[in-house]
């Protein structure tokens, strides 16, 4: 499957998820076609964002994404490594709850393990953004994560 196929088939599993639980709704697609047809220059961030890297800081995301299509919508996905910086940043981050820390963990080992083409260079460049000096122990998760070592928070 191509990779744009997986970030779709991603966005159309959470959004049927989100459909059964979520009182009053609104489809990301109904959002994707409000944006596009302002011609509003956007990026599908969080669950709905980084979902397809599971199975296969934000100013940056824009000039670090990729292009997606759904039911004839176009929007853009985070680069996987600025996927993973996206999540190391909730996990490293002080003032975030601690359960919102194991679901981004969780999040950032299923996209480490499901990746095997990660850009290393981009993911530690990515990592000083998060955190200035950041980028090696970014670097070092994912290794650990590859090598089956514990990964500790």
């Amino acid at each position: 499957m191509p990779v744009l196929d997986v970030h779709a088939n991603s966005l159309a599993t959470s959004t049927e998820l989100s459909s059964f639980s979520v009182e009053g709704f609104i489809k990301p697609l109904d959002v994707i076609s409000v944006l596009n047809s302002g011609k509003i220059r956007f990026i599908l961030v969080g669950l709905y964002g980084i979902g397809g890297w599971i199975h296969k800081p934000y100013r940056h995301a824009l000039n670090h994404s990729r292009s997606a299509r759904f039911s004839g919508q176009r929007f853009s996905i985070p680069s996987l490594e600025m996927a993973l910086a996206m999540r190391f940043a909730v996990m490293v981050s002080h003032d975030r709850p601690w359960e919102d820390k194991y679901q981004a963990a969780h999040d950032f080992i299923y996209m480490a393990k499901s990746n095997p083409r990660i850009s290393l260079k981009n993911l530690c460049q990515f990592g000083e953004l998060v955190y200035p000096g950041q980028g090696k122990e970014l670097i070092e998760k994912v290794r650990r994560i590859r090598a089956g070592e514990k990964f500790i928070l």
